[in-house]
């Protein structure tokens, strides 16, 4: 009953419009971006401060806006590194009100306000041209409320074939204990009066995560997008995305971006 329930409300992220101003995709969608991973030797210790030595110097990537591409409203940029097996993600969101109600593993974080990881490693690739992606999916609020799960998604929203949405399957009881996160919050939690100025996250992912996945070769190249859900439901709502998706649904795996697995910084 979790799986169709997760299902319905993933289907009808796909079925709606970002509220407020319609927005129209770009006439051509962008070139899939590719992100440098870059090797550490010593993972950040998952505090939720960003001033772990891991951090220093490493580049950011920038979401925009899931549909339009266009900037966003309020910021979010993402830092990514990997040591031995494990990725890590390190967050800063820009938030004026930031609102979390979630309190247990596998609350619907994604029915508020949270950022989301889709990894794909080469063993989720479809084995053939419209075969299923098998990807992972993390998503994380404010205070750190996680809710994770394996995808199998053989539909390619970009082009409607109603029959590929009764094959879309999730496993939401899928938990791994090594999925962790530490959150930071600049502002007050759950209240309107103020204006806050946002959090940060850090987020360790294990890499054998995404079926097929393990400690990748230098070099190697998985896939992924990454995500924000600002304010669902409210007049304010923005999706945003690392690889614009050109409509207003995060599970397009046509559209992940390039992760590439570098090795330590000269």
């Amino acid at each position: 009953m979790t799986c169709f329930y997760l299902c319905f409300a993933l289907l009808l992220l796909a079925s709606v419009a970002v509220a407020g101003e319609w927005e129209y995709p770009p006439p051509v969608l962008p070139p899939l971006p590719t992100y440098n991973c870059v090797q550490v030797p010593e993972p950040p210790v998952l505090d939720g401060d960003l001033d772990d030595p891991c951090w220093q110097g490493i580049e950011p990537l920038h979401l925009r806006r899931c549909v339009s591409g266009n900037p966003p409203t309020q910021a979010t940029t993402v830092r990514l590194v990997w040591h031995g097996d494990y990725l890590y993600a390190a967050w800063r969101v820009c938030e004026w009100n930031i609102q979390d109600h979630n309190r247990h593993r596998n609350d619907p974080v994604y029915s508020e306000a949270c950022v989301e990881h889709f990894l794909q490693a080469p063993g989720g690739f479809p084995p053939y041209l419209d075969g299923p992606h098998r990807y992972c999916e993390v998503d994380i609020s404010p205070t750190g409320v996680i809710w994770d799960g394996r995808i199998e998604n053989p539909y390619d929203f970009l082009h409607y074939n109603p029959e590929h949405r009764l094959k879309f399957i999730c496993e939401p009881e899928w938990d791994p204990p090594e999925v962790k996160c530490a959150s930071r919050i600049s502002g007050t939690l759950n209240d309107d009066s103020d204006r806050d100025s946002g959090w940060t996250l850090e987020v360790q992912i294990p890499l054998n995560a995404p079926p097929g996945g393990k400690t990748p070769q230098i070099g190697e190249v998985w896939r992924l997008n990454l995500y924000r859900i600002h304010a669902w439901g409210e007049p304010d709502q923005e999706l945003q995305a690392w690889s614009v998706v050109g409509i207003p649904n995060f599970h397009v795996p046509q559209r992940f971006g390039y992760l590439r697995f570098a090795g330590p910084r000269e």
